[in-house]
Order: structure tokens, then C-alpha cells, then sequence
């Protein structure tokens, strides 16, 4: 196998981690989930607002690029899995958000990896239905602070997610309805990259 990393990223309930674990199954490689390893952080404590939630994101990013990194050392390819930010940005509470597509692509330049990058979109009306239903069920630990999200807030955080890119071999799946995803197609594309 070449060097090389699989990203997903794009809007929120498009379907990103459940391609990335099947992705992971077909391909017999290791993933990172933003989501889930923020999840697992959170375990022993109660996040009550978004500014303590975003530090917990920052946390988790540096852990995912630590981990990747180690990988990296070694030669190793991966996936991960995230909607990680495409440039810095001044936060409600003044301070910046980091440039996630910067420090990834330093470590593909640095460590000589190969990138494929699933960016997932899709209509933001029936995105923003299906994050608000994922909330109401409270799986990923959020504590509900997305409940009440606006869809004006949601499109705006999908504008930004589509912006993304690092180089390297991008593909763009469009998920608003999910029966008309050729998955096995995409799945065949990552087999043969990584190849």
C-alpha cells in the first residue's frame, strides 16, 4: 500500500461516520471520528454550553492530528473523519478558530501522504431534518446543545464545510437521498487509491 490518508468531511448528517466505519470494514485500515472520540473525551463530564463544546473540539482535533501523525510515522494509511474547519475564523467569544485544513495538510506534506478527500453535501433543508432528529436521540453525547440550531446557523456551517480542500483526489457525494448513492462505487475508488 502507498502512503496515503482517506478524509471525510462535509455537512453535518450527511452520513460521513457511518461511510467512514464501513469504508474501515472494506478496507481493513484504522479510522479517526471527530465525533465519536469527542463523545468518548466527554464521558466523564457534562459539557453545559457551546463555548466548553468547542474547546472540547479543539481538544479533540489535536488529538485526532496526534494519533494521525503516528500513523504517519510509520507509513501507515488511514481515514478520518470530521467536519473540520477549511480556514481560521474569529469565534462569538473572540478567539480564532484553527485552520484544520492547514495542519492536516502540513502533516500530508510533511510525512509525503497521498490524499483522497470525500467531501459530503447534500439539500440543507433535509440535512438540517435529519441533524435535529440525530440530536433529539442524544447518541453522540452532545447534551442537546444543537436542539434548537436554525437552519440559517446549519446552511451557513454546510457552506463553510464545502470549502474544504488540501489537494489530491477530491469527490463529492451528495446525500440527500441516500438510495441514490452508489456506495459500492465509492468504496471501490478508495480500494484502488489506496493501492
Amino acid at each position: 500500500m502507498k502512503k496515503s490518508i482517506i478524509i471525510m468531511n462535509g455537512s453535518p448528517a450527511a452520513g460521513k461516520t457511518t461511510f467512514a466505519m464501513c469504508l474501515s470494514k472494506e478496507l481493513k485500515i484504522p479510522y479517526l471520528v471527530k465525533n465519536t472520540l469527542k463523545t468518548a473525551l466527554s464521558a466523564s463530564m457534562e459539557i453545559t454550553n457551546q463555548s466548553e463544546s468547542s474547546r472540547l473540539s479543539a481538544v479533540t482535533f489535536d488529538a485526532i492530528i496526534y494519533v494521525t501523525e503516528r500513523f504517519m510515522e510509520v507509513g501507515q494509511p488511514l481515514i478520518i473523519e470530521g467536519s473540520f474547519s477549511a480556514h481560521s475564523f474569529a469565534k462569538d467569544d473572540g478567539s480564532r478558530k484553527t485552520d484544520e485544513s492547514a495542519v492536516i495538510k502540513s502533516l500530508i506534506d510533511k510525512y509525503d501522504y497521498q490524499p483522497l478527500t470525500y467531501i459530503f453535501t447534500g439539500d440543507t433543508q433535509v440535512l438540517h431534518k435529519r441533524f435535529l432528529e440525530r440530536e433529539k436521540l442524544n447518541e453522540r453525547g452532545a447534551n442537546k446543545l444543537f436542539s434548537e440550531l436554525t437552519h440559517d446557523c446549519f446552511n451557513e456551517i454546510c457552506l463553510h464545510q464545502e470549502k474544504f480542500n488540501i489537494g489530491g483526489k477530491l469527490i463529492n457525494i451528495d446525500t440527500t437521498d441516500f438510495e441514490k448513492v452508489n456506495f459500492t462505487d465509492h468504496i471501490e475508488t478508495a480500494r484502488l487509491f489506496i493501492k
